[in-house]
Formats: C-alpha cells, sequence, structure tokens
C-alpha cells in the first residue's frame, strides 16, 4: 500500500495514513514521505475513533477518497463520515480476506453503503461470492466490484550472488501462533550434517519469539537455526539466503513475503493454496509441499524433504528462480497495477 499511495502522491494526490502508531507499521510509509496519523481503530465500537476521525473528515477537501484496509477500518470510517456531515466522501474497501465476510445486518449496511470494493484476489471475491450465495443476499452492487492484485514494487535490478557455505532456508513472514515453525523446528534435526540452516527473519511478539526460541533449545537445533531482528529488504534477500520456506497451512498467511522472493527471483517452499496458487501459480518459483500433517516420528517431513532436495539440485533452484523472476515481471510490475486504482478513486 506504501507503494501506491507513494504512487498517487506522485500524481498529485495528497495522501495521509492512520495507523495504530505502530513503529513497524508507519516504516514502510515514512519511507515514502507519506504524512501519517495515529488512531488505535480497534474495533467496530471504537467510538474514540470515529470521533477524531469525523473531526478530521469535516475539513477534508471535497474529493477526498478514504482507502479502508479491513472492514473494521470501513465500518469506522463509513461512521466518522456521517458523524462529519460529509457524504462526498468515497470510503473505498481494499479487501485482501480469505474468511466467508460477515452477513449481519451491520455488515451489509456497511457494504451498501461503500462507494467500492477492491479484491486483491479471485480467491477473496469467491468467498463474497459464497457468502451472498449462502445468505440469497447481494451484498454489493457488482459495478462496485474491482480486482486488484498486489505487488512489491520494481523487482530488485542486480541480483546478488547467495551468501556462502551452508544453505540458507528464510522464514520471512509473519511470526505469530500458527505460522508453522514450531512444526517446522521439531523435524530440524533431520537437517543436521546436511549443510542447511533455517533463518528466521522479522520481529514478532516478544513473548512468542521467547517460546519458539525454548522450543529450539528443548529440540537441540538452535545451532542449525539463524534469528534476524529485521527482515531483509527486497534488494538483499537473493543475498541473504538460497531460498524462502513457509511452514504454515492456513491461507491467511500468505503474504507480501511470498510475493516479495517470487520478484527477487528466489524458490519458494510453501504448501498448495487457492492464493498461492493464485499468484505463483506453477510458474512462480513455488516448491509445493504435500498437505499432509506435521509429524516429528516421521521418516521425513515434506518441508525438510523439499529442503533437502533444493540443496542437492542447484539446477532446479536456477530453474525456479529464473520462472520466479519471470512471472512477476509479466504479472505484477508496478505501473500496470498502478494504473487500476486511480480508477477506484473518480
Amino acid at each position: 500500500m506504501a507503494l501506491r499511495l507513494a504512487a498517487l502522491r506522485h500524481q498529485g494526490w495528497q495522501t495521509t495514513v492512520y495507523t495504530p502508531d505502530s513503529p513497524a507499521l508507519d516504516a514502510p510509509f515514512r519511507n515514502a514521505a507519506i504524512d501519517l496519523r495515529h488512531l488505535p481503530m480497534r474495533s467496530y465500537s471504537d467510538f474514540h475513533s470515529i470521533r477524531v476521525l469525523a473531526r478530521h473528515l469535516s475539513g477534508e477537501q471535497q474529493d477526498t477518497v478514504i482507502l479502508a484496509q479491513n472492514s473494521i477500518t470501513a465500518f469506522i470510517s463509513l461512521c466518522a463520515r456521517k458523524l462529519a456531515g460529509r457524504p462526498d466522501i468515497r470510503v473505498v474497501l481494499i479487501s485482501s480476506t480469505n474468511k466467508p465476510p460477515r452477513t449481519g445486518f451491520l455488515a451489509r449496511r456497511m457494504y451498501r453503503n461503500l462507494s467500492a470494493v477492491a479484491f486483491t484476489s479471485i480467491y477473496s471475491l469467491a468467498m463474497h461470492r459464497m457468502a451472498e450465495q449462502q445468505t440469497g443476499r447481494i451484498l454489493i452492487p457488482p459495478h462496485r466490484i474491482h480486482v486488484l492484485y498486489t505487488g512489491v514494487g520494481e523487482p530488485p535490478e542486480q541480483t546478488h550472488e547467495p551468501p556462502k557455505g551452508p544453505f540458507i532456508a528464510l522464514y520471512n513472514g509473519e511470526l505469530r501462533p500458527g505460522c508453522g515453525l514450531r512444526h517446522l523446528i521439531d523435524n530440524l534435526d533431520q537437517l543436521r550434517h546436511k549443510r542447511i540452516r533455517l533463518m528466521i527473519a522479522g520481529q514478532g511478539k516478544s513473548d512468542y519469539m521467547d517460546r519458539l526460541r525454548r522450543h529450539a533449545i528443548r529440540r537441540d537445533v538452535m545451532d542449525l537455526i539463524s534469528w534476524r531482528r529485521e527482515r531483509p529488504t527486497l534488494s538483499e534477500l537473493t543475498a541473504t539466503a538460497h531460498f524462502g520456506i513457509f511452514p504454515y497451512r492456513h491461507e491467511s498467511l500468505f503474504s507480501d513475503a511470498n510475493i516479495e522472493l517470487m520478484a527477487a527471483g528466489m524458490p519458494q517452499i510453501l504448501p498448495p493454496g487457492k492464493l498461492a496458487h493464485e499468484y505463483l501459480s506453477t510458474d512462480g518459483g513455488a516448491l509445493y509441499t504435500p498437505t499432509s500433517p506435521f509429524s516429528s516420528d516421521a521418516p521425513s517431513d515434506p518441508l525438510i524433504a523439499a529442503m533437502l532436495r533444493l540443496a542437492a539440485s542447484p539446477a532446479l533452484c536456477a530453474t525456479l528462480s529464473q520462472s520466479a523472476a519471470a512471472r512477476y515481471r509479466r504479472h505484477f510490475l508496478p505501473d500496470p497495477l498502478l494504473t487500476a486504482l486511480p480508477s477506484l478513486l473518480q
């Protein structure tokens, strides 16, 4: 989103972003020189955020558009718009949810009052259509629905040589319970003496990271893991690791991290899923693993087997890398994606 707002700013739009005062969330917007304001926007009943946003909206220009990132911020924006007496302000929901949407009275009213909804995948749109079929109600008029794929900017102009020494498998996705790292750590001992290390990059909640480290100590695999506090930037990826690994089993954890690896031309190991196939398909550098349950008693976990396969085959790594970079350039370069955004704002 920082990329898109920066492009809009260069096209003459004045852009302001509201975040819950999180340094990690603020960083990309500050780097793009986008104005920041802070609001908690915790829930549908966050009356403080509604009142503060209404006060801000009352002084905004005539052609103001709000881009809401989820249903909570969309609901708060609609309430603030009404409280400010500004029906001229458009509210557009950018929806990346992969769960069936709410269909209660308030949700239906929210959808009815949105100026447009842009789904970031056909899968997200399908979830919405399924909810409409189950309830027998049209939640959003078809002419207000759009599909807007997300990229991660221009791919690196120059790829770096991979790091010397053992093969590095990078996890740079979301760090939270359910991301699959605990299960991967359970099986990591199968990589001992194989010259493969796991790198975990990023900052999760401190209590979760502490639990993860303690679990690695109990499994006696701390020597097989590198811990990196900051996620590598897009230009640093190829110099940081040889391939990516994503042990999650939930569709919701497919994220920009996966798209970044495709843009950088790096192979990645992940479970098959509708979002993964929509973005990566069969030519986006993905090595899909079976979805059978992880087991620490299995002779060879599917993720471990995939890591060993990539480490043993430089030719396969090179083929996946080339196809990943080519697919990103065909479908996710910023200019074609950004041209679709201004049409939502008119």
